[in-house]
């Protein structure tokens, strides 16, 4: 198996269900033009457990094969190790489409909190300071893509889907 979604446990199927729930729910509310079409909202594309050992840390990175990352913290301390986010938002010229003329990636730093569910598009490079505490960090990571009705007439909106998705900010926790 390759997935977690790969094993069928009542509580895992509700956690799976409460994710794409809640997922769906806020991209269709933040990004207006989506309600156009008839999104049936996401599918987990892959989930995987993540376990960081004291010392161990998760480098930058971002997904390109899904539309949403997003994380569920099961066990985490303090000092265990905050996402950190890359926020290139204002490093785009929105009204010119073309990166602007005195570019800024900020770095945006979250703590985890046991029970709390982080997501964000999938591109946006991201990854895990150090695990500081003295145990183990745990969560359950997964990347979702879109489900859409295909014979919608307007589906020719998705081709835009990058680009709105880059200017949501408020997915993330703030």
């Amino acid at each position: 198996r390759n997935s977690i979604w790969d094993y069928s446990r009542p509580h895992l199927d509700i956690l799976k269900q409460e994710i794409v729930d809640i997922v769906t729910k806020k991209i269709v509310q933040n990004i207006p033009q989506l309600r156009m079409l008839n999104i049936r909202g996401c599918e987990h594309f892959m989930g995987w457990v993540n376990v960081r050992e004291p010392g161990e840390q998760l480098e930058v990175h971002g997904h390109t094969e899904s539309a949403i990352a997003a994380t569920y913290y099961i066990q985490v301390k303090d000092n265990c190790g905050d996402l950190v986010v890359f926020d290139s938002s204002q490093a785009i010229d929105w009204n010119n489409n073309r990166l602007s003329s005195n570019p800024v990636l900020r770095e945006r730093r979250y703590k985890p909190v046991e029970g709390r569910l982080i997501f964000f598009p999938s591109y946006v490079l991201h990854g895990v300071d150090e695990n500081k505490s003295n145990d183990l960090r745990i969560s359950l990571s997964t990347d979702l893509r879109k489900t859409v009705d295909k014979n919608a007439a307007n589906t020719v909106i998705l081709k835009s889907w990058a680009g709105r998705m880059a200017k949501i900010k408020e997915w993330v926790p703030k």
